[in-house]
């Protein structure tokens, strides 16, 4: 951010980028992505986050910094807390938009955080507070996964789970935020799903795996970055397991491919060396460190992971079978698009080692599933290349200029 007093290079415009919701690297890439373009086009990008340690060694290799972005407090209520949803103004509610003095709250930062750096363009990923705060003050580019971007045509945000009894009543949650909107002097939203209307609008997800894919007017974009071409499968049988430390079930797992007989692998986000050392099992490779896709996937016969969008979509680009232990709403809408396109296997939550065992080995010699994951991945691969960062930075550039 800019500091008075400080002498800095002239640049053409201040461009407010926000991420505020949902956790991990995958919303900051995508941003830094764009803000290096911006930045290659004499703009200068004003990175706010919700977490600016995590990816604090990425902003260091481009040669940004981070302020903090204002932060949600979840509610107290463990029945408001993020688990199971019906639908996305649930997963509002989990976040904070359900107290009035919340979102007052939030709403009022970044209104301050616009005064200050006084942009020309605003782009919000996952950044619903942003892109409320920002309407009418300046353009927005709103980004985001399938999930993270709801379509915002709709009167009512779609119920994703129909058994689930919703946390708050969607007119509730839409007065609650006009109720601030009237205070802070801002038009009222006229839907809910309003909150993600934007100048420019970009889902960077396969519409194969999109969970609203056919609630949108137009599909879904595609991936920010080229996904890997098509391999043939590896001719002996090898796992490769993409698995967080936080999963409670990841010792399971590994116990089950050791019972499964399948060489693996692995790599555990977040684990220690001395931890390592004690999930060691007979044929399973334990990495210190992440491997490239391009160098561990054409190796492999089958995929092991969280529900990892990245994971999944680089999966999908080279024809590998997927095994997926989702946790929570967004990975299990992944992975039951997965299925339902013949490519995966859902491991239900808390299965025993001889369960996973059990999947593993019928998902290993399942010949059906691999090749319709190389018949996916041509399909994928003689699809249009859309280049989706050049478009949103194309169209960044033209709300800069006011077109």
């Amino acid at each position: 951010m800019l500091l008075r007093g400080t002498v800095w290079k002239a640049v053409l415009a201040n461009v407010l980028m926000g991420w505020e919701m949902g956790a991990g690297l995958g919303h900051v890439v995508p941003l830094l992505a764009v803000a290096r373009r911006l930045r290659e086009h004499g703009h200068n990008p004003i990175i706010a986050l919700r977490d600016v340690v995590t990816p604090a060694a990425h902003l260091r290799k481009d040669g940004f910094t981070a302020i903090q972005a204002p932060v949600w407090r979840p509610p107290a209520e463990p029945a408001l807390r993020l688990g199971q949803v019906a639908s996305f103004a649930d997963v509002l509610v989990s976040t904070g938009f359900g107290n009035l003095d919340k979102i007052h709250a939030v709403l009022s930062a970044w209104d301050r955080l616009i005064d200050l750096v006084e942009p020309k363009l605003v782009v919000a990923e996952y950044s619903v507070g942003l892109g409320i705060a920002a309407r009418g003050r300046a353009p927005v580019v709103a980004m985001g996964t399938g999930f993270s971007m709801p379509p915002s045509h709709l009167e009512t945000f779609p119920v994703l789970r129909p058994k689930v009894k919703p946390l708050i009543r969607q007119r509730d949650l839409l007065s609650h935020i006009n109720a601030v909107q009237r205070e802070r002097g801002a038009p009222p939203l006229p839907r809910l799903p309003a909150i993600f209307d934007a100048e420019g609008q970009f889902v960077y997800v396969l519409p194969l795996i999109d969970p609203y894919g056919n609630r949108r007017t137009q599909p879904a974009d595609g991936p920010m970055e080229p996904l890997p071409d098509p391999v043939p499968p590896a001719k002996e049988h090898h796992g490769f397991v993409y698995m967080g430390m936080e999963h409670p079930d990841h010792g399971t797992l590994l116990d089950g491919l050791s019972k499964a007989g399948l060489p693996a692998t692995v790599y555990l986000r977040g684990a220690q060396p001395e931890y390592l050392r004690t999930l060691e099992r007979p044929g399973l490779h334990l990495l210190d460190a992440p491997m490239p896709f391009s160098d561990i996937l054409p190796k492999c016969t089958l995929v092991v992971h969280y529900g990892a969008l990245g994971t999944a979509a680089a999966c999908l680009g080279m024809g590998r079978p997927q095994v997926v232990l989702p946790r929570y709403l967004e990975r299990s809408l992944l992975a039951e698009a997965l299925v339902g396109n013949g490519v995966g296997i859902s491991v239900p939550k808390d299965s025993s080692a001889d369960d996973m065992a059990a999947v593993l080995r019928g998902a290993a010699e399942n010949g059906e599933l691999a090749a319709k994951a190389q018949a996916i991945a041509a399909d994928i691969k003689q699809a249009p290349d859309t280049d989706v960062l050049s478009r949103i930075v194309e169209r960044c550039l033209s709300l800069i200029e006011g077109n």
